[in-house]
């Protein structure tokens, strides 16, 4: 009898291509792992229900026998095969304005996010173009604070200005205490998320349900955000496409990219396949 194992997996620039899509060989190294009782997650900045539209195309809809779904960078995770939601966290209202007064004032879009909209004060640019991706429908609202829930995490969007969300960042850490914390999931991405959260998050919770250990856990990832994943995961494989924190932080370097195959034989080799 195999020992278990999981593989916790990041999606854009790490499982997907550059289009949007997943190999013929990397979606039969997935199916190999599932095939062999092994569990398979995956793990993204992306909202949930974004995170499901991904992993349904590819065969893994709700539903789906050992599989996870987990958004918002770790911050809630739902078990596929019963719809049960393992764990989740979210802003303080209070976190969410700050963020609000920030944005403004560096002139960048934000949002926040419910368990099925983008929660923004108008159809930006911005917002069209992430959408264009991320296929989530928008909530127009007065402020990010008006919703029902408190949101899952906060966005904020400045295309081909990185420069600017460095600048917001350095603001936000002299005015955000413990109500929040940001990190990039790429140059254009600022993410603003509950202090307690992140991709390292998915690993020692879902590993605690399922009763794996540590060492059989495998994450993959190739952004800022996906350092903290990387560093819980008893294996963790930075993407040769990946940003240098994440390439520092890793156990091992793909060869290859993102477009090529590059976690298939990692995949192989951790899980004896």
């Amino acid at each position: 009898m195999c020992q278990k194992k999981i593989i916790f997996t990041d999606l854009d620039e790490t499982l997907l291509t550059s289009d949007k899509e997943v190999s013929p060989l990397t979606r039969q190294a997935l199916a190999d792992v599932l095939a062999a009782g092994h569990y398979l997650c995956f793990c993204s900045g992306r909202p949930v229900i974004s995170v499901i539209e991904v992993a349904g195309n590819l065969g893994y809809g709700m539903g789906t026998k050992n599989v996870f779904y987990v958004g918002s960078n770790g911050g809630v995770a739902i078990e596929s095969e019963t719809g049960k939601e393992i764990y989740s966290y979210r802003l303080d209202k209070k976190a969410v304005d700050i963020i609000e007064e920030g944005a403004d004032l560096f002139g960048v879009h934000a949002h926040s996010y419910t368990r099925t909209h983008v929660a923004s004060r108008a159809q930006t640019k911005e917002l069209t173009a992430y959408q264009s991706a991320v296929h989530v429908p928008t909530l127009l609202v007065e402020h990010l604070r008006d919703t029902e829930e408190d949101p899952y995490k906060c966005l904020c969007i400045a295309w081909y200005d990185h420069e600017r969300l460095v600048e917001l960042q350095k603001y936000f850490a002299t005015r955000q205490g413990n109500l929040f914390k940001t990190l990039f999931s790429n140059d254009a991405l600022l993410e603003c998320i509950p202090p307690v959260s992140g991709k390292h998050v998915a690993v020692q919770k879902l590993s605690e349900y399922l009763g794996l250990p540590i060492e059989n856990t495998f994450a993959c990832g190739d952004e800022d955000n996906d350092v903290s994943m990387l560093k819980a995961a008893g294996m963790g494989v930075a993407m040769i496409n990946g940003c240098e924190n994440v390439r520092a932080c890793a156990d091992v370097i793909t060869r290859e990219d993102n477009n090529h195959d590059g976690l298939v034989p990692y995949i192989r080799e951790f899980f004896l396949l």
